[in-house]
């Protein structure tokens, strides 16, 4: 009990009565959880001021209430802020990466544009550049990403050689006139190296 002091035992059982004294208090403390024990050892008072043992039992519970208030509102709250946390990494575009010189030294302009991201990041990217509508693409697999890139790159592939056939000379060996010259429309990754692509293929199947 409490309100036994092990030093008097003389003293009446009423906690009405009885005050808490230190051998009573320290008994306590030790009794206590740790998550309470460390604010519960620093409270202290003067011999004569003790309080019985029931207004001791009434500030517990104040104690109990605030403290467990708190706590739980504390919790709630960082619920929250991971849950938001999840929501804004879900709905944001893949982060970039850093790739290492060495590595971006041996590729083109439009190859290391490409590289600086992860091969999510440049699937995604790639898309964007031509044209496609993201929000169409928002939580689909990898697999499907690198699929419509591979489709895409296979028509830039058939225009590129018909732009190529369209341009040559004529048999007089003169260039042709300004206006009869091909529109064409910049593909930033025309010319990719097929290394490039093989490398970044590679990327997408350890990615998945």
């Amino acid at each position: 009990m409490v309100y036994y002091d092990p030093d008097n035992t003389q003293l009446p059982a009423d906690p009405d009565e009885v005050q808490c004294t230190r051998p009573m208090w320290r008994k306590f403390v030790r009794s206590a959880p740790s998550s309470y024990a460390n604010s519960l050892a620093v409270i202290d008072w003067k011999s004569e001021e003790a309080p019985t043992v029931d207004e001791v039992a009434g500030r517990l519970r104040q104690y109990e209430e605030s403290l467990s208030s708190s706590l739980v509102s504390a919790v709630e709250k960082v619920s929250q802020d991971v849950r938001q946390l999840k929501e804004d990494i879900s709905d944001s575009p893949p982060a970039q990466t850093r790739i290492a010189a060495v590595r971006s030294k041996r590729f083109s302009a439009p190859e290391r544009g490409y590289r600086a991201y992860t091969p999510r990041g440049s699937l995604w990217f790639y898309l964007r550049d031509h044209g496609e509508d993201m929000r169409k693409w928002d939580g689909k697999p990898t697999s499907t990403l690198r699929a419509r890139v591979h489709e895409l790159q296979g028509k830039t592939a058939v225009k590129r050689d018909s732009s190529r056939k369209n341009a040559a000379p004529d048999s007089t060996g003169q260039p042709p006139r300004p206006s009869e010259r091909p529109d064409r429309t910049y593909d930033p990754l025309e010319g990719t190296s097929k290394s490039f692509l093989q490398e970044v293929s590679s990327d997408y199947d350890e990615q998945d």
